[in-house]
């Protein structure tokens, strides 16, 4: 699709593209691509039928007349075969996170922290039964773009990191940003109110992030803790200690990042559109500001509750089209309870910010561009927004990154490297995409293994 000229029909044209792709079955190759030329007609017809009529059509009907390449370039080229032979349904599909961790035999504990502007977060606090508790540092997590602390538990209770952590008696703390399925409150907002949604990842680290960590820590008599994140889940982090400094870096014992999403501008596949159409996304923000996107009660996760059980090959096309083809530890009989868990939801205004990151060709992390001097000098008091100056980001860091990830690609790893003034380590795996840091089903013996033991040091 360019991903996202218009971002709130991205649901849409998954759905008509894996309508065709089940229709066609077989491998993608030439009927596949006959398939995704009738996928253009029909999107074209669509775009017909909803008579928009802004000043800026003309550019928003050049993006769509763009999809049909668009998938053959990013899709076809994946060698994933869509012969789908179904198996049975999943209950985890339904289950949130107290329950996934509670049914595989862990003590749980919610707890609700209010951010300074209002926003009430859910924290997921996990024991084990069989494991004694260490003495040592609670372990906080945090989850990363369109997702929630549900990531860390889709999975078996040996495959798990959250259950693998529990299981060797650590004090597991999972944490959800703003905006998710855990986090649609507020003390005076409804998620219906547009302010509800006016915010980006500079608000997630300006407010989420510092509540949450002294949450953990006064609940659990600690000075300081070890926090694990994966993409977005650490820029939050760091941005978050680049705005307050000292007094929240010495909270760190040690950052664990796990494919880190600081510099996108290198990014494959359909996020690569993102940056591409970053100004087109702005203007569509700018004339419907509109709030949420991609909600977890949304299409996609309903879909993937009640079809892609029968449809698994198709599901994965469509998800690693977005994050990368390896799938040497992707367990495809677990893509319905992936999908039904996520996306977890996030404002469009975030979308926007990193659409502005994808485009980005310098290697800098900006706050977010308004779309005009005008109101940006509101927001900032200049015309320009600033960037996170990185070399003041000191905890101790130790990064993990994957040869096939399409998000946070090999030279802007490279260049995250070089540019963090405490990295302790840094390791690349030559067979993980984005997305297999969390649901890679066979890694509990090599990058959870490397894990456990920069906590244990």
């Amino acid at each position: 699709m360019t991903c996202v000229g218009c971002l709130k029909f991205l649901p849409f044209i998954c759905g008509i593209a894996i309508g065709y792709t089940v229709d066609k079955g077989g491998p993608f190759g030439y009927e596949q691509s006959r398939s995704i030329d009738e996928l253009e007609k029909d999107l074209t017809n669509f775009l017909k039928q909803s008579n928009i009529s802004l000043p800026w059509n003309p550019e928003l009907a050049a993006i769509w007349s763009n999809t049909s390449q668009i998938l053959k370039n990013n899709i076809v080229p994946n060698g994933i075969h869509a012969t789908d032979t179904g198996g049975p349904r999943e209950p985890d599909c339904k289950r949130n996170a107290t329950t996934l961790a509670t049914i595989r035999g862990f003590i749980t504990e919610e707890h609700y922290v209010t951010t300074a502007d209002g926003f009430i977060l859910f924290i997921l606090r996990i024991k084990s039964r069989k494991a004694k508790p260490r003495v040592g540092l609670p372990v906080f997590l945090l989850h990363g773009l369109l997702s929630s602390c549900d990531c860390y538990l889709n999975n078996l209770r040996n495959e798990s990191i959250a259950y693998i952590l529990a299981d060797h008696g650590f004090d597991v703390w999972l944490g959800n940003i703003r905006g998710n399925r855990y986090t649609t409150k507020h003390v005076r907002l409804q998620p219906t109110d547009h302010e509800f949604w006016q915010w980006s990842f500079d608000e997630m680290g300006k407010y989420d992030v510092p509540v949450m960590i002294d949450y953990v820590l006064s609940r659990t008599g600690h000075q300081k803790l070890d926090y694990i994140g994966h993409s977005e889940g650490t820029t939050n982090l760091i941005t978050s200690v680049i705005i307050y400094g000292s007094s929240l870096a010495e909270k760190i014992n040690k950052f664990v990042a796990l494919a880190p999403a600081i510099y996108v501008g290198h990014a494959k596949g359909l996020m690569r559109q993102l940056g591409a159409y970053a100004k087109q996304i702005q203007k569509f923000w700018d004339h419907f500001q509109d709030g949420d996107i991609f909600s977890h009660e949304g299409w996609i996760s309903k879909f993937a509750e009640n079809e892609c059980y029968k449809i698994p090959n198709t599901c994965s096309v469509v998800l690693h089209s977005l994050v990368g083809t390896g799938l040497a530890h992707f367990n495809l009989t677990r893509i319905p309870v992936y999908l039904s868990h996520a996306p977890a939801g996030t404002s469009t205004q975030n979308m926007v910010h990193w659409s502005q990151q994808c485009d980005s060709k310098e290697y800098k992390l900006r706050y977010y561009d308004y779309g005009s001097d005008w109101e940006n000098y509101k927001h900032y008091k200049k015309i320009h927004p600033d960037e996170y100056d990185l070399s003041l980001f000191t905890v101790p860091t130790y990064a993990f990154f994957g040869k096939l990830d399409w998000l946070v690609s090999p030279p802007d790893a490279e260049q995250l490297i070089k540019d963090l003034p405490n990295l302790k380590s840094a390791s690349f795996y030559s067979d993980y995409n984005h997305l297999d840091f969390v649901w890679g089903y066979n890694i509990a013996d090599t990058l959870y293994r490397d894990v456990l033991q920069i906590l244990e040091s």
